[in-house]
């Protein structure tokens, strides 16, 4: 079915065809005139009908974020403090519980070109750090 978004922009579109038609109606009668018209709106309508519609995810009904503050020791660098930021997103049907910061990286990894992409990220850091 047309949303608003697209039914304006048909309307809009019939609008100015049928202003063109008016505009040059001495060399197309009435008849004619309609026909091209309803051809046109059938058209619209056939398109829209056969478009792909968005897939509809899930939405959260809840989000609870929280920092697990880890404390290490690592060598000569001492006492290590860091913050991890994690996500806890759920509704009635699923949830999904992650590490903000990885989660780019888990998504890279998962395709082809994203672990070409990964790689590149990581000779680029590598050449700045040696």
């Amino acid at each position: 079915m047309l949303d608003s978004k697209h039914l304006f922009r048909v309307f809009n579109f019939i609008f100015c065809i049928f202003a063109l038609f008016k505009s040059v109606s001495s060399n197309i009668n009435d008849m004619n005139r309609q026909s091209i018209i309803i051809t046109l709106i059938a058209f619209f309508a056939i398109i829209d009908v056969s478009a792909k519609k968005k897939k509809e995810y899930p939405r959260a009904e809840i989000k609870v974020g929280y920092t697990y503050h880890e404390t290490f020791v690592r060598g000569s660098d001492g006492i290590i403090k860091r913050d991890i930021p994690f996500v806890l997103l759920a509704n009635k049907e699923q949830s999904k519980f992650y590490n903000t910061k990885t989660e780019f990286k888990d998504s890279l990894d998962s395709t082809p070109q994203g672990r070409a992409i990964s790689h590149q990220l990581l000779k680029e850091a590598i050449k700045r750090y040696t």
